[in-house]
């Protein structure tokens, strides 16, 4: 049978083909920055001229401009979504194109039949109208006076006929969620793509350097992810900067809604690779004894050669002592194989994008000696400072 067709993530669906007709999408290396000039910046710059006039007239500012997550939606995790659509697309397709290698014969068939499900799902017009209505559903509530706006910081407005208030409840918040829908679906897609590769047959290679069996490539899309991760997190903790008081922070609070961000993250991130946990541990099971075979009869043969009776002046140069180094090596990354594809750098890059944001928070809204006198007082459970 032959190659498996190409699978892309990214490049798929009504909302792609849409931006490609608008020419921004063309596959030049640019695309990112025009999908967020489009739909992250072209909504702020109509947001803060409404702002502008609406402070000329009134006095004060309007309370959506004055909230910083407002802000972040559009000009910081907008671009961070398309950034991702870079990384992810490239990254998915090679990780598909290596995993196929992997794959025993006998699974050939069911791994195609793998990549046209999550190609139908990604391509599907339902899904996204799907979205749309969801959007829609919030918006009309929003207006209908049943739900608020949310500004973050457990702050939210109504929405009224004011200029500034329709922009952002009828423009700028809808593009946002629908955006943050789809990025949802979409990783929900390569989710269950992964769910059903891993109830294939696969032939990991135990003595493969990377110690998992020649799948640790399959850590890097969740790298790209990270975009996402850091776009989600960066909404939260400027929610979390609307009306922060310095005089009542809370380090528990702030290091436990800290920590829960970072499990979620790494649970929505690396989870699906845990489920090739499964051939991952029956490689290892087999190599480990296969090698341990192996260097039974050749450590028997070398004693018997060189140990016995043999003759000693022909140990000189001989590659069996080498052999036996290289085979020792060989045995110790066998045992050594993890029986999941993560890997340090890629939970780095995952606790690093969500925890980011707030460390940005934390440092400029809290002075670094208040930090470590904070720090320290709850460290030697005595005030010192």
């Amino acid at each position: 049978m032959g190659r498996a067709p190409p699978f892309f993530l990214v490049p798929g669906g009504p909302f792609h083909a849409l931006t490609r007709r608008l020419g921004l999408v063309k596959d030049d290396g640019r695309d990112a920055a025009r999908l967020s000039l489009v739909f992250g910046f072209v909504p702020w710059l109509g947001l803060t001229l409404i702002s502008v006039v609406d402070r000329l007239v009134s006095g004060r500012w309007p309370l959506v401009a004055q909230a910083p997550s407002v802000h972040v939606r559009l000009l910081v995790t907008i671009p961070a979504f398309f950034l991702a659509e870079r990384s992810l697309h490239f990254r998915t397709r090679r990780c598909i194109e290596r995993l196929e290698g992997f794959v025993h014969p006998s699974s050939s068939e069911r791994f195609c039949r793998q990549l046209q499900r999550a190609t139908a799902l990604r391509d599907a017009l339902v899904p996204e109208l799907l979205l749309l209505a969801i959007v829609a559903v919030f918006v009309t509530l929003a207006f209908s006076g049943v739900e608020l706006l949310p500004l973050g910081g457990g702050r939210s407005v109504r929405p009224d006929l004011t200029p500034v208030l329709l922009w952002y409840g009828a423009v700028a918040v809808p593009v946002f969620q629908f955006l943050s829908l789809r990025w949802g679906w979409r990783w929900v897609i390569w989710s269950l793509l992964l769910v059903g590769l891993s109830r294939l047959e696969f032939e990991p290679i135990p003595s493969h350097p990377d110690r998992r069996g020649g799948l640790g490539f399959l850590a890097e899309p969740p790298v790209g992810f990270a975009y996402v991760l850091f776009g989600v997190s960066a909404v939260l903790a400027a929610g979390s900067a609307f009306g922060f008081e310095e005089q009542t922070f809370d380090l528990t609070a702030f290091a436990v809604r800290m920590l829960s961000l970072i499990l979620l993250g790494l649970v929505v991130a690396l989870g699906p690779l845990l489920l090739f946990a499964r051939p991952l541990f029956g490689a290892r099971f087999a190599g480990v004894r296969a090698y341990d075979e192996l260097a039974g009869d050749y450590t028997a043969r070398f004693q018997g050669r060189w140990l016995g009776r043999g003759n000693r002046e022909e140990l000189l140069g001989t590659p069996d002592l080498q052999s036996l180094a290289d085979l020792a090596n060989s045995c110790d990354v066998v045992r050594q194989m993890r029986i999941v594809p993560i890997n340090r750098d890629v939970v780095v890059v995952t606790v690093g994008a969500v925890l980011a944001p707030y460390l940005v928070l934390l440092l400029a809204e809290i002075p670094l000696v208040k930090l470590f006198q904070d720090f320290a007082n709850s460290f030697l459970g005595q005030r010192l400072f």
